[in-house]
């Protein structure tokens, strides 16, 4: 039997993973840090990283999580991993709902749920070989016999483009793509239902990126992945993602389907137009309309009153400071917060 063939049954379906509907919905997740001061280190205030955010993600899609460096995204990823205890609302996964579960008996779900992050340097121990790294979830998890973990491994690595050569490699003797596709693998090895990509092509040259994207992709096919891609580039999320939801200081401010967020009339938030003018475009001949926002972001300790957004919005009016705009439908698979759109 081929290793391929190996790797294809040990990730068949388990009995109690459903086959559609939505593999995880967020209803309500705040996530509050606190501010300590004083000789006492007494509580003086809250960061507000992530602020009543509800979303649903269907089984094999992938939601994109876009939006300016401290918006929360990242916190909203670590959030729903549990990596980072929530303040309140709900997590369920798999229609079971994991927000409460000591982190003990969390360990059944944690398999399922895996995230590659940004720096794939930093996430890597530095003293492992890859051969290390990669089989140590397994032996952690029992998942697979010990005799099929190193033929298991391989069809890994070589899944995500690597070769049996680079197993008894440190990482730092790899390029940076190749440490991202390292990440990657030591993601998969558990067989998860959801992964969490955290700005995945940030820390990899620009020539690499699409290949990781295209990688992304197929591996998502192949195995019926869900998604959630955090990113501040609008264009590679829309490339990459069903669904785009936007954030700004820990609040969703739009949310919607792909072909809303594609289309050149769509009406979006401000906010999102702002973040598509700030994507470069290949044609410099081109004429668009350029949308600057003013000041910087508010500190997430301090948010605005009313909209978030006002202080920085070229279309605030006296209603934004004074009234939070709710996230309302606007048409089907498209809300807005925004009391002007």
């Amino acid at each position: 039997m081929s290793q391929t063939q190996n790797v294809e049954e040990s990730q068949e379906t388990s009995p109690e993973i459903q086959e559609h509907g939505n593999l995880l919905e967020v209803k309500d997740l705040t996530k509050f840090f606190p501010i300590t001061g004083g000789v006492l280190s007494k509580v003086i205030g809250w960061v507000h990283a992530v602020d009543h955010v509800s979303f649903e993600v269907p089984r094999g899609k992938t939601i994109g999580v876009v939006g300016e460096s401290g918006c929360g995204k990242t916190t909203l990823g670590r959030t729903i991993l549990r990596l980072v205890e929530p303040t309140s609302g709900t997590i369920i996964f798999d229609n079971k709902d994991v927000s409460t579960i000591p982190q003990r008996h969390f360990r059944k779900y944690r398999k399922r749920m895996q995230i590659v992050f940004q720096d794939p340097y930093a996430s890597l121990n530095p003293r492992m070989v890859v051969r290390n790294i990669l089989t140590e979830p397994l032996r952690v998890h029992k998942t697979i016999p010990k005799g099929k973990i190193n033929p298991y491994v391989l069809a890994i690595m070589r899944e995500v483009g690597l070769d049996k050569e680079h197993l008894n490699r440190f990482p730092h003797e790899f390029s940076g793509g190749q440490r991202q596709r390292v990440c990657i693998a030591r993601a998969l090895v558990l067989n998860p239902d959801l992964l969490v990509l955290d700005e995945p092509t940030a820390s990899v040259d620009v020539s690499v990126q699409a290949r990781v994207l295209n990688l992304f992709k197929r591996i998502q096919k192949r195995r019926n992945l869900t998604y959630m891609f955090i990113s501040h580039d609008l264009s590679v999320v829309t490339h990459m993602a069903d669904i785009i939801l936007v954030m700004y200081l820990g609040k969703i401010l739009e949310v919607g389907s792909k072909k809303i967020f594609t289309m050149e009339k769509s009406k979006v938030h401000p906010y999102t137009s702002a973040l598509g003018v700030a994507v470069p475009i290949p044609d410099p001949s081109l004429e668009r309309n350029v949308i600057l926002l003013k000041g910087d972001v508010p500190s997430p300790a301090n948010p605005p009153p009313g909209c978030v957004f006002h202080t920085r919005c070229p279309e605030a009016r006296a209603i934004c400071s004074e009234k939070v705009p709710e996230l309302e439908q606007k048409e089907s698979g498209h809300s807005i917060a925004c009391h002007f759109r």
